[in-house]
């Protein structure tokens, strides 16, 4: 469930504390040796997660000092496909240690948050490949091709897939590669058209259904399998798409969220 499913605190205009510069202080501070700049790769063992645990607490007890907010990016810069290939890890256990970043940034916000000091966990999600060299740019379709591992983390966002999650998160990364595919036909489809280009802002609602409506499927105890998570998938971009009201509320969430960043992004620059 949403720490903060109205607004982001940090958003507000209250001051902020962030971490900064990971590698470089694992690096040359601890003495640590991150492959391909990997500080995900520190989760492998009791001694890496002592040193993450370590270099984030260390802003929590800043932040805690002088009573700010705090925000806590993962160390997961890395931790994406090709680095994971490229390091030898599996999608299991790239997906594994995804979570275990941001569960090692839950148990200090669970330490350190009290109800004037919020502290905000932000998911890092680094570059495909060098992060210098933006030339090295993916086309759309690559992009779309590129987030299947992104869909099973939908479910955990939803209130109603909450009591689901156990079995959820189980039976959605078997289904994936198949939602995967079936978002990027449905973007593909509206992006095609001039008239519906503007529903692209509806597909993640779309996602959002789906991975509930999978997630409850699953609770109840009924078969969940590829072709019946594509069905699933068909019925809401049905639903969203064909109900004016619902594509509406749909796009004007998405513009929303969009001004709520760009706002407290330019006004942050501000200050």
């Amino acid at each position: 469930m949403l720490r903060y499913p109205n607004g982001l605190p940090q958003l507000a205009g209250d001051l902020f504390l962030t971490d900064g510069g990971i590698e470089t202080t694992l690096i040359f501070h601890e003495g640590l040796e991150l492959p391909d700049f990997a500080a995900f790769h520190l989760l492998k063992d009791p001694i890496g997660e002592a040193a993450l645990r370590k270099y984030f607490r260390t802003y929590a007890e800043i932040a805690k000092r002088f009573n700010t907010g705090l925000i806590l990016e993962s160390a997961t810069w890395r931790a994406s496909a090709d680095w994971g290939t490229k390091l030898s890890y599996s999608r299991e256990a790239l997906a594994d240690a995804n979570r275990k970043a941001i569960h090692l940034l839950e148990a200090i916000r669970k330490e350190y948050e009290s109800g004037q000091a919020k502290v905000v966990i932000s998911g890092c999600v680094g570059p495909r490949g060098d992060g210098y060299i933006p030339t090295q740019t993916m086309s759309e379709e690559e992009a779309e091709a590129f987030l299947p591992a992104l869909i099973p983390l939908a479910a955990k966002l939803l209130p109603l897939a909450a009591k689901a999650l156990p079995i959820a998160s189980k039976i959605l990364p078997k289904v994936a590669p198949q939602l995967t595919r079936g978002v990027s036909q449905v973007v593909r489809t509206l992006r095609s058209n001039p008239t519906t280009k503007p529903l692209v802002r509806a597909v993640p609602t779309i996602v959002r259904r789906t991975a509930a409506n999978i997630a409850q499927q699953a609770a109840k105890g009924q078969p969940v399998t590829s072709r019946t998570a594509a069905q699933t998938l068909a019925r809401q971009t049905a639903r969203v798409l064909s109900n004016p009201r619902q594509c509406v509320h749909a796009y004007q969430r998405s513009k929303a969220m969009d001004k709520r960043y760009h706002r407290g992004a330019l006004a942050a620059t501000r200050r």
